[in-house]
């Protein structure tokens, strides 16, 4: 080879190699980004048990009945403590597939439906392909339209109340007559 041509390549490979090395580089610093995010999304659940288990153990001394007088109040005010505003629960509505009970917000007018069915089930339940019986069960559902506005968000002891996992099962079954054992309520708000 010539000399041209040694420094024409010497000048094109020294840019290759410059992209070709912020491209590993790219790349490395993606597979850490997500192995440090799968990490901190463990400590996170951990640190929600321990909490948890932290005060069921501290509730553990105190006595209080698990008595629900008014299911609808009871979950107006879980659902305030939950979202840090105040919530005023009206006209219930009771569906089948899948169980669950809708409310409207008095104070701010959004729909707000509750379900012991955690979201990616429910959504899987509302888009899945259905038997004609079940187009009928679904049909008056309304999170039968799944979309990006419905906002799910987690009722439990750490957000609703250090006795909510005791009065759930309690008021539950007042609301929809099915027994359960859950200590999580699931709320879908639009």
């Amino acid at each position: 080879m010539d000399t041209t041509t040694v420094a024409i390549l010497n000048t094109l490979s020294a840019p290759v190699i410059m992209v070709f090395s912020l491209i590993i580089l790219g790349i490395l610093i993606a597979l850490g980004n997500e192995r440090q995010r799968r990490a901190l999304d463990e400590i996170r659940k951990e640190i929600e048990e321990w909490s948890a288990n932290d005060l069921r153990l501290k509730r553990g001394t105190m006595s209080h009945s698990t008595d629900v007088k008014d299911p609808i109040a009871w979950l107006s005010a879980a659902t305030s403590k939950a979202l840090g505003t105040p919530v005023e629960l009206t006209g219930m509505q009771l569906h089948d597939v899948p169980k669950s009970v809708q409310f409207e917000d008095g104070n701010s007018g959004m729909r707000m439906v509750y379900s012991l069915v955690e979201p990616g089930r429910m959504k899987r339940a509302m888009t899945r392909r259905l038997t004609k019986s079940d187009r009928i069960n679904i049909s008056s559902h309304p999170l039968r339209k799944w979309s990006r506005n419905i906002e799910a968000l987690q009722l439990g002891i750490l957000n609703a109340g250090l006795v909510f996992d005791l009065e759930l099962p309690n008021a539950w079954k007042q609301m929809t007559n099915e027994s359960n054992d859950s200590e999580v309520l699931w709320l879908y708000k639009f």
